[in-house]
């Protein structure tokens, strides 16, 4: 039997923004009261930062992503999972694409 512990309360976040798009900002969360926000990202610029939980808050959920341009989201996505307010992995990286965003959980 095995078990799977939480590895990390404030995960590490790498996005590269592989598009020609300038972006107004783009908010990353596990929830939206704790959301990490990077501000004026232009195309192939790699931003680091970390996304936070709320201290208060020991749910299970799934860390969101909203790129925002001229002040509205244009594209946004759910991935990963988080359990008990904790992180299960220590680092995500986000890779934003004309048509898509990938992301790969470590």
């Amino acid at each position: 039997m095995a078990l799977m512990a939480c590895v990390s309360n404030n995960p590490k976040v790498s996005i590269l923004n592989n598009t020609k798009n300038n972006y107004d900002s783009i908010r990353v969360f596990s929830t939206p009261n704790t959301a990490t926000i990077f501000k004026n990202i232009g195309p192939n610029e790699v931003i680091n930062g970390q996304i936070f939980f709320d201290e208060k808050d020991f749910s299970d959920g799934a860390y969101s992503i909203q790129i925002y341009s001229y002040g509205k989201i244009v594209r946004q996505r759910c991935f990963g999972y988080y359990t008990n307010g904790k992180s299960l992995n220590r680092l995500i990286k986000v890779v934003i694409e004309p048509d898509t965003i990938k992301v790969t959980l470590k």
